[in-house]
């Protein structure tokens, strides 16, 4: 937790590292640093801001992109630049939320704004780490079918997570119990669900996936994760699977701290 916006609504940050560092042929090859972060509401999982951050060796290979969710024009705003920079402090963050100023991100961090903000006109979507903090929630609440609505800042995409039966999955020297998540990401204008079927950020009177039909030839946006939580009292996300063409992608978690 953050603390409070301006307007006293809570706010929470959900941050993910990924690096090379400690995979040597990756780090002589290509080597990267990625920094992701998410600040949203934790009463109604709505994203207020969302950055990525990759650095490499190639300067043109720089990315930084930073969505500011506009909740009550229901747009997303995102902001980029191949610059090398750091990532934005929780301080900072809580400033671009609050500041009615809409180039604070192009006046402090250099970041350009894209030409016309993401409009959804529904309602607000959230982002993938937000997405994260929810299906948590889904997981203890075990609803098990439920459907997102989700942005990168350019698009967006629906997501539907299912519940799966509970396992032994082991962890390093460890053995644990886990619930196994199926998530799959589909094109939202190419999918066509009815807006009856989907989890609205901060709307938590919609039913799960009861009236939600199911396309014929589902538009993959990329193929199915499957991610494991822990069932004690964190339900923390211990490992996670996604199949490539070139192989698995497995990540699992080595420190709860």
């Amino acid at each position: 937790t953050i603390g409070a916006a301006k307007n006293g609504d809570l706010l929470q940050r959900v941050s993910l590292s990924v690096s090379s560092e400690n995979f040597a042929m990756v780090e002589r090859l290509y080597p990267f640093r990625y920094q992701f972060q998410s600040i949203f509401k934790p009463e109604t999982s709505q994203t207020v801001l969302f950055e990525n951050l990759k650095i490499t060796n190639k300067s043109k290979k720089n990315r930084h992109k930073v969505a500011l969710f506009n909740l009550k024009d229901r747009q997303v705003q995102l902001y980029s630049s191949t610059d090398k920079q750091v990532s934005i402090t929780p301080a900072q963050a809580r400033y671009f939320i609050d500041e009615d100023d809409p180039s604070a991100l192009e006046k402090q961090l250099g970041l350009k704004a894209k030409a016309a903000p993401l409009r959804q006109l529904e309602t607000s979507p959230i982002d993938r780490l937000t997405l994260l903090s929810s299906i948590r929630k889904q997981v203890q609440k075990t609803e098990r079918d439920s459907h997102y609505l989700v942005t990168n800042g350019n698009a967006l995409m629906t997501y539907r997570v299912q519940l799966g039966n509970q396992e032994l999955i082991q962890l390093g020297k460890n053995k644990i119990k886990a619930i196994k998540v199926k998530i799959e990401a589909f094109d939202f204008v190419k999918d066509k669900k009815p807006a009856s079927g989907y989890v609205y950020a901060g709307d938590a009177s919609i039913e799960s996936s009861k009236t939600a039909s199911q396309p014929s030839q589902p538009d993959y946006r990329h193929p199915p994760v499957y991610v494991w939580f822990s069932v004690d009292d964190r339900f923390l996300p211990v490992k996670f699977v996604n199949h490539h063409a070139l192989g698995k992608f497995v990540v699992e978690l080595v420190s709860e701290a």
